[in-house]
């Protein structure tokens, strides 16, 4: 009997292992990335698709979306059918992981996007869908104008903080609770870029990010920023005190729809490195924050009832209103994403742009040498000091960049913007500032033959009248030799004191005979 008690309790757990196994699912994950995120027409770029599987795949299968007008498809592992935009991928795999590489053509300018999609892995008996990835990447055209600056930037309610200015791309604005719409002006630089608006409408009480891309003709972008906050009361002077006095004497704001609470206590939370802890007063209630020896940031932590987590916020003091700190830890290190100082800008060969880092979208500058195309380049504080630190967005890791130099912004640079022909000009590319010289060396050239002839005719014109008003009787009767001679038929004679000469000119060269004969002595004419 106990033998047969031992074999059936042997079976359930053999029963109930092989429910374990059968439980357990078979899943995986994917990737995506670039050989580079910026390319130039007729240049070719590599895509590179990764999947990764808790189990050995024996079968996958997806679909890459690109759009066809930027991009021309030239090649890839597996096999593979489609194309105008749309191509189905079948390649051979028999590992947990692996890897497929696409090549693509650059053949115009412009921001493409490029997903993957309908994912599908298989172990031979589970076939699970992986969610697609998704990124964008530039083509330039080197022969077009990659100015991607704006002329002029306004919002319809309130104003810009900072005012505008073409080298800064990152701005705020406050509206009060009544406003739910406000409307973004935008004006390209380069008339032939062009400008997408993002964001504006159906605010939110708390910030609203908003975006401004400008697209050069070459296919270069550029990213403004408005970060626009709806205030949880309205701003006119009519604003009831009721109102006021609910908002004074609480610890709870409400953020994008969720309600938070400022901590008093942090003592549980790990502070960034040279930072303290404090107290100071938040609506006349004593609060504690983390701020460093330099008084740069004051970091609040908020919290919601469903959560024991604190999240770091800093507080615009000007609206009263909370901005989610953006940073990046690493190891023991914080890392606080900043704006590079007013009057400075980056060195020649590096540009504006923006990086997804952890939950942020972070402002940051990109080396056109499209070899570093992985790497970003961030302002950033770490509690002591502020300096530039290199991203490398492959490896997901921060460093240290002392090499990078802020040089001071020329009024030009301050102000690309301007209308002035020399503004315009500096926008042009090398090949259409040479046609503009050639064009106005011609000009001149024209010019200067036409002034020498007019000159001439005026030189021309004197010259005829003073032939025209000549007296040629009264000059000659006016001349005195202070000698005689005679004119014959036959020789020419001349006479002084000491001797008399006479030349024989011949028969035949001979001159003729004048209708006249002059005896020219003292000054005195005779005939």
């Amino acid at each position: 009997m106990k033998k047969i008690i031992s074999l059936v309790a042997v079976i359930m757990l053999l029963i109930s292992c092989t429910n374990v196994l059968t439980i357990s699912a078979f899943t995986g994950s994917s990737s995506l990335y670039f050989s580079s995120n910026s390319v130039t027409v007729g240049d070719t770029m590599t895509v590179t698709v990764g999947v990764k599987a808790s189990n050995k795949i024996y079968g996958i299968k997806f679909v890459i979306n690109y759009d066809p007008s930027i991009l021309e498809f030239v090649d890839g592992d597996g096999l593979y059918s489609g194309g105008a935009g749309v191509i189905s991928v079948t390649p051979d795999i028999s590992s947990t992981s692996g890897s497929f590489k696409y090549t693509f053509k650059a053949i115009k300018a412009g921001s493409c996007v490029i997903n993957t999609s309908d994912i599908v892995i298989s172990d031979g008996t589970e076939e699970p869908s992986l969610e697609g990835q998704s990124a964008t990447f530039t083509v330039k055209d080197a022969s077009l104008s990659d100015n991607a600056n704006l002329k002029s930037l306004s919002v319809s309610e309130d104003s810009l903080s900072p005012s505008f200015s073409a080298s800064k791309t990152s701005y705020t604005v406050s509206v009060g609770r009544s406003v739910t719409d406000c409307k973004i002006y935008a004006t390209a630089a380069d008339s032939g870029a062009t400008v997408q608006v993002s964001g504006g409408s159906d605010l939110k009480i708390g910030k609203n990010d908003c975006t401004v891309t400008v697209t050069a003709p070459s296919g270069t972008q550029k990213t403004y920023k408005i970060v626009i906050t709806r205030l949880e009361t309205d701003t006119s002077s009519d604003t009831s005190s009721d109102t006021e006095s609910t908002v004074s004497g609480t610890l709870d704001t409400e953020i994008d729809g969720t309600v938070y609470t400022v901590a008093q206590n942090i003592d549980s939370v790990a502070l960034p490195n040279g930072f303290s802890a404090k107290k100071v007063l938040y609506n006349d209630i004593e609060v504690a924050v983390a701020e460093d020896a330099n008084g740069e940031y004051t970091i609040y932590y908020l919290g919601t009832s469903d959560s024991d987590q604190l999240v770091p916020y800093t507080l615009n003091t000007k609206t009263n209103v909370f901005e989610k700190l953006q940073y990046f830890k690493q190891a023991e290190f914080f890392y606080i994403f900043a704006e590079i100082p007013e009057g400075y800008d980056m060195p020649d060969g590096y540009y504006a742009t923006n990086t997804q880092i952890s939950d942020f979208n972070v402002s940051c500058y990109s080396s056109s040498n499209p070899e570093l195309a992985s790497f970003y380049y961030i302002y950033c504080f770490t509690g002591e000091d502020y300096g530039f630190y290199r991203y490398d967005s492959l490896e997901n890791v921060l460093q240290r960049y002392p090499g990078m130099t802020l040089v001071a912004a020329t009024d030009a640079e301050l102000k690309p913007e301007g209308d002035g022909f020399i503004a315009r000009f500096n926008s042009l590319t090398t090949n259409a500032k040479v046609a503009v010289i050639g064009f106005l060396l011609i000009i001149l050239a024209v010019l200067a033959l036409i002034i020498l002839f007019v000159l001439r005719l005026i030189y021309h014109r004197n010259s005829v009248e003073l032939t025209s008003d000549m007296d040629y009787q009264q000059d000659f009767d006016n001349v005195n030799y202070g000698t005689s001679f005679s004119i014959e038929t036959d020789n020419f004679v001349t006479e002084d004191d000491e001797d008399v000469k006479e030349l024989d000119f011949g028969d035949e060269d001979a001159p003729q005979e004048p209708d006249s004969d002059y005896i020219i002595e003292d000054g005195e004419t005779k005939e």
